[in-house]
């Protein structure tokens, strides 16, 4: 074992994060799955040891490059992105079929490129999206076999490796005239969903023109994979719940005197633990809901929860959100009790007590990490710092736009 290897070899997240860094380099070189998911499987093993990298290493891997090439370009037949598209995003997300937890990717289309964040926005979501690919489901059910460790490991390296690849021999190896559709160039880009999103490069007539995507390498930081969205110190984002139809909602039945009690100020003494029912689509870690709520997977909550600053003051009340398979999940609300006094009030909007927009003190909001406003239980507001910690580990359901401050 190499130097390299052995330093990987603990399971925690720094680790996990320098063998991401490994494997977001080879994609951005435009690496293939001989190479991209050899050393991805390699740099598992060596994180935590296991029968199931072999496993995974047997995966036909072959069967699945005809598979999805087959799907591209289907779909880019029968569905023919235009050429205003000028944006690629394939992202990485956690399907629920058949009652299974899996993993796969889609393909969207970004009118916005190259503005920042324009992996955001979705101008083109064709209906035969989803890639159904049998290897990334492979990965996750045999990492799902090995234990909490592996499909944690697997779902964060494994899959972002196998979809880089398949994207990689997409834009080298099918007609390019196919995959622009028209444009004179396109973006490409891949990641988890509100993850890791990694640009690889941009596809003109002439090939893949990868040197942006080293710029980005370069201006990354050192223990993660770029996301690309140009922030400076003090940036404060709204969390929203991201606008993406595969995802599930979920519904409970009315009840006016909770959401009266989330909205008070003051903590919550008598809360009675809401049941939601889950629809159909994929389970995020940041849920749509009925009641509007900053309803939160038991990931995303202690990510918060570590990631606030002492003066935050924060309280987690439990739901429980019931599967359709009849699986039942813990789920968090997250409140306020005291909302800070972080506003510019001569620059914010209001429309009589309430706040319509936002504008930050920097003096007053310096010191924070995770706040809300008064009198409301939808918005919520992190710093860049916990924006970053919630890309890195790969929490989905959410988009982010920023907070304006002075």
């Amino acid at each position: 074992m190499n130097v390299a290897a052995a330093s990987l070899r603990n399971n925690d997240p720094v680790n996990r994060a320098e063998a991401m860094r490994t494997v977001v380099e080879l994609a951005r070189r435009g690496s293939d799955a001989s190479v991209l998911i050899t050393t991805a499987i390699g740099l598992c093993r060596n994180i935590s040891d296991g029968a199931v990298w072999e496993q995974i290493a047997a995966i036909d891997w072959d069967a699945d490059r005809e598979h999805c090439r087959k799907w591209v370009l289907a779909l880019l037949d029968a569905e023919t992105p235009g050429p205003t598209i000028t944006g690629l995003w394939f992202g990485i997300f956690n399907p629920v079929r058949d009652g299974n937890v899996g993993s796969d990717f889609y393909v969207t289309g970004s009118s916005s490129y190259p503005s920042d964040d324009w992996m955001l926005e979705s101008a083109w979501t064709p209906t035969r999206r989803y890639a159904q690919s049998p290897a990334q489901a492979e990965i996750y059910r045999l990492a799902a076999h090995g234990g909490a460790d592996a499909v944690a490991i697997a779902d964060y390296i494994l899959t972002f490796a196998h979809a880089a690849s398949r994207v990689n021999d997409f834009v080298e190896h099918l007609n390019q005239a196919v995959m622009l559709g028209g444009a004179a160039a396109r973006g490409v880009a891949v990641g988890h969903d509100s993850g890791d999103a990694v640009f690889l490069g941009e596809l003109t007539s002439t090939g893949m023109d990868r040197s942006q995507a080293a710029e980005n390498a370069e201006a990354a930081p050192p223990s993660h994979a770029a996301k690309i969205v140009s922030t400076k110190p003090g940036d404060f984002f709204y969390i929203h719940w991201v606008d993406r139809p595969n995802l599930a909602v979920a519904s409970a039945p009315d009840d006016r005197e909770q959401d009266r009690r989330l909205r008070a100020a003051g903590p919550v003494r008598d809360w009675k633990a809401v049941r939601f029912e889950l629809g159909p689509g994929e389970l995020p870690d940041y849920l749509a809901n009925s009641f509007a709520w900053r309803l939160c997977s038991t990931k995303l909550r202690d990510l918060l929860d570590r990631s606030r600053a002492p003066i935050d003051e924060i309280q987690w009340l439990p739901t429980t959100v019931t599967l359709p398979d009849g699986g039942e999940l813990p789920f968090w609300v997250l409140h306020f009790p005291d909302a800070a006094e972080v506003i510019n009030k001569s620059k914010s909007v209001m429309s009589g007590p309430v706040l319509v927009k936002a504008h930050l003190d920097r003096r007053l909001v310096d010191g924070h990490q995770l706040f809300g406003f008064p009198n409301e239980s939808v918005r919520v507001i992190v710093a860049d710092d916990i924006r970053r910690g919630i890309v890195a580990a790969a929490c989905t359901g959410m988009s982010f736009s920023r907070v304006p401050a002075t």
